[in-house]
């Protein structure tokens, strides 16, 4: 746990303090990701329902190979403490220190759970695949389809995401090498 509590220290779920600006492996607590996580919102909560950043990371899952999974299961697990800073958010910023304090938080996450850093392969698959999970929710989800947004990919009508939908927990508990418990 954090020696010293800083400006940029925060409380977690299991009542850890996290720096964050200094993350560190010995501080995961995977209760402190999948609490958060399940309550934290995507589309800023501009959605006719709520869909979790875990349900997403399941459908994430669901989406990709074996070899990713553990990756795509914890893919926004940084969120958990950094908050789920939208993807037009950031570009507006057009800041590299949302990547580079994103990096940090998945870089102690991945070692905490017993993953190395993914390969190129591993992370382009799941890229790829929280593209599409992303043209699922929006499909499902979003109230007027009429604008045509970049990159994503066309979803037939009746895709629902909850169709992915799982236990969160157990799914981590099944795919990770390591489950950090306080």
């Amino acid at each position: 746990m954090a020696d010293t509590i800083t400006p940029t220290c925060i409380q977690t779920f299991s009542g850890r303090i996290w720096d964050i600006a200094d993350p560190k492996v010995e501080d995961v607590v995977v209760d402190d990701i999948v609490a958060p996580l399940l309550r934290i919102v995507r589309f800023n909560g501009h959605s006719m329902s709520a869909v979790s950043v875990a349900e997403h990371s399941l459908l994430v899952a669901a989406l990709v190979g074996v070899r990713a999974k553990p990756y795509a299961l914890l893919h926004d697990a940084h969120e958990a403490y950094i908050g789920d800073i939208a993807t037009p958010v950031a570009r507006a910023l057009a800041s590299p220190t949302i990547g580079t304090l994103k990096h940090k938080h998945d870089t102690a996450i991945f070692e905490a759970f017993g993953l190395g850093e993914p390969g190129v392969a591993i992370r382009e698959e799941v890229e790829e695949a929280d593209r599409i999970a992303l043209s699922f929710e929006r499909a499902a989800m979003m109230c007027h389809q009429d604008a045509k947004w970049p990159g994503l990919v066309n979803v037939p009508k009746g895709v629902n995401p909850g169709m992915f939908a799982g236990d969160f927990r157990a799914e981590i508990d099944r795919w990770c090498p390591k489950v950090p418990t306080a």
